[in-house]
Protein backbone atom coordinates (compact mmCIF):
# COMPACT_ATOMS: atom_id res chain seq x y z
CA UNK A 1 0.00 0.00 0.00
CA UNK A 2 1.27 3.48 -0.90
CA UNK A 3 1.85 5.98 1.88
CA UNK A 4 0.57 8.77 -0.40
CA UNK A 5 -2.52 8.70 -2.60
CA UNK A 6 -0.80 11.38 -4.70
CA UNK A 7 2.19 9.21 -5.71
CA UNK A 8 2.89 5.74 -7.02
CA UNK A 9 6.07 3.94 -5.90
CA UNK A 10 8.10 3.05 -9.02
CA UNK A 11 10.99 1.46 -7.11
CA UNK A 12 11.92 1.25 -3.42
CA UNK A 13 12.01 4.81 -2.05
CA UNK A 14 11.28 6.43 -5.46
CA UNK A 15 7.83 7.87 -6.06
CA UNK A 16 6.21 9.32 -9.20
CA UNK A 17 3.67 12.10 -8.75
CA UNK A 18 0.09 11.62 -9.91
CA UNK A 19 -1.20 14.78 -8.17
CA UNK A 20 0.01 17.26 -5.55
CA UNK A 21 1.83 16.39 -2.32
CA UNK A 22 1.90 18.21 1.01
CA UNK A 23 5.27 19.33 2.39
CA UNK A 24 4.59 17.43 5.62
CA UNK A 25 4.38 14.14 3.67
CA UNK A 26 7.99 14.33 2.43
CA UNK A 27 10.58 12.18 4.18
CA UNK A 28 14.30 13.02 4.02
CA UNK A 29 16.20 10.65 1.73
CA UNK A 30 13.28 9.84 -0.56
CA UNK A 31 13.19 10.93 -4.20
CA UNK A 32 10.00 12.21 -5.79
CA UNK A 33 9.83 12.28 -9.58
CA UNK A 34 7.50 14.63 -11.41
CA UNK A 35 6.28 13.68 -14.86
CA UNK A 36 6.02 15.20 -17.33
CA UNK A 37 9.04 17.32 -16.53
CA UNK A 38 9.11 21.00 -17.42
CA UNK A 39 12.07 23.37 -17.58
CA UNK A 40 11.05 27.01 -17.40
CA UNK A 41 12.71 29.52 -19.69
CA UNK A 42 13.97 32.78 -18.23
CA UNK A 43 11.05 34.61 -19.81
CA UNK A 44 8.48 32.18 -18.36
CA UNK A 45 10.02 32.49 -14.91
CA UNK A 46 10.02 36.28 -15.09
CA UNK A 47 6.39 36.40 -16.30
CA UNK A 48 5.29 34.10 -13.48
CA UNK A 49 7.15 36.20 -10.90
CA UNK A 50 5.55 39.39 -12.18
CA UNK A 51 2.06 37.81 -12.25
CA UNK A 52 2.60 36.89 -8.61
CA UNK A 53 3.57 40.54 -7.92
CA UNK A 54 7.10 39.43 -7.00
CA UNK A 55 9.40 42.36 -7.73
CA UNK A 56 12.66 40.99 -6.33
CA UNK A 57 15.36 41.79 -8.92
CA UNK A 58 16.88 38.31 -8.59
CA UNK A 59 13.65 36.88 -10.03
CA UNK A 60 12.53 39.56 -12.46
CA UNK A 61 15.56 41.41 -13.86
CA UNK A 62 18.01 39.56 -16.10
CA UNK A 63 20.18 42.70 -16.31
CA UNK A 64 20.53 42.54 -12.51
CA UNK A 65 22.37 39.21 -12.80
CA UNK A 66 24.76 40.53 -15.43
CA UNK A 67 25.95 43.38 -13.19
CA UNK A 68 25.92 41.86 -9.70
CA UNK A 69 28.69 39.69 -8.27
CA UNK A 70 27.30 36.22 -7.50
CA UNK A 71 29.66 35.81 -4.56
CA UNK A 72 31.91 33.31 -6.34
Amino acid sequence: MNRHASHVEVSPGVYRERMGLFYEDIVMGETYEHRPGKTFTIEESMRHSLRALERTPELTDQNFHEHVDDGA
